[in-house]
């Protein structure tokens, strides 16, 4: 389900959107609201509540490990997504196919530039050490 809200235009790496989130104790499934920026996923009661500020909480992405549509069959949630941090492994689902499809791609661009991130990091402190 999607609605239109006020959000910044033009706001680079910004994507939002209603998907269901599942709890990490109690494994109830609730709706919110998610606002992908700045290589963190807030997520918040509702688009209203996003507007207002009302932030419920926050998916740091800097320790992404992976991004994949999930293998869980649940009937109930069969466009799952499930996003593994160094922290913990969340369960999101969407209201498509689609959508969940585009989810993952957006998350997996992050993944992937952290990945060449570290890798041109790593490479030019190996070359400083080696030039001492």
């Amino acid at each position: 389900m999607k609605r239109e809200i006020n959000t910044p235009a033009g706001v680079p790496g910004m994507h939002h959107g209603y998907l269901m989130k599942q709890g990490e104790k109690v494994k109830a499934w609730k709706q919110r609201y998610f606002v992908l920026r700045n290589r963190r996923l807030y997520y918040y009661k509702s688009a209203e509540d996003f507007t207002s500020g009302d932030l419920l909480g926050c998916i740091s992405l800097s320790g992404l490990r992976s991004v994949s549509l999930s293998d869980a069959q649940d009937p109930k949630h069969p466009h799952a997504l499930e996003i593994q941090t160094a922290q913990r492994t969340y369960l999101l689902s969407a209201a498509s196919h689609a959508e969940a499809a585009e989810w993952v791609r957006i998350l997996q661009n992050i993944l992937k530039r952290s990945v060449c991130f570290f890798f041109f990091v790593h490479s030019k402190s190996s070359q400083l050490i080696s030039q001492r």
